[in-house]
């Protein structure tokens, strides 16, 4: 199978950060995209002096309607976590890198995983499977 280049797109992958107690860490895994989704409206003054809303959306959303981006989850699986042959990867993707997932008492065990676990014994960060399992790819039309 041949590749199309995609310059200047590529994979992106967010981290989410730092969930303190058991609570924040329940809350996150329970939204798929663990909260990049989220925006926010605000209200601004306009020159004239009124008052208007502005909605700044989710750098999520801006990706996938600005610039054509996908997330990796079709028909409820996230195709990282999945067992899918039939299905690769797209390059201009969208994942989520879920390590709270194994302190969740719902889908992992409920404790959370020293920092050192995140790291090879260099001392540096261990590549996430999201990027082990990417592959440069046109995208699967079976799945969407």
């Amino acid at each position: 199978m041949s590749t199309v280049s995609q310059h200047p797109y590529h994979p992106i992958i967010y981290v989410r950060g730092f969930a303190a107690t058991q609570g924040e860490i329940e809350e996150a895994v329970s939204d798929p995209y663990m909260g990049f989704n989220i925006g926010s409206t605000k209200a601004r003054m306009a020159w004239t002096g009124d008052m208007k809303r502005f909605f700044f959306e989710s750098p999520l959303v801006r990706l996938m309607c600005d610039h054509d981006y996908l997330d990796v989850f079709v028909d409820g699986e996230d195709l990282l976590a999945a067992e899918r042959s039939d299905c690769i990867i797209p390059y201009r993707s969208i994942i989520i890198y879920r390590y709270y997932d194994e302190a969740s008492k719902d889908f992992g065990t409920g404790e959370t995983p020293p920092c050192r676990k995140f790291r090879d014994g260099t001392g540096q960060a261990n590549p996430s499977p999201a990027r082990q399992n990417l592959r440069q790819s046109e995208e699967c039309d079976d799945a969407r």
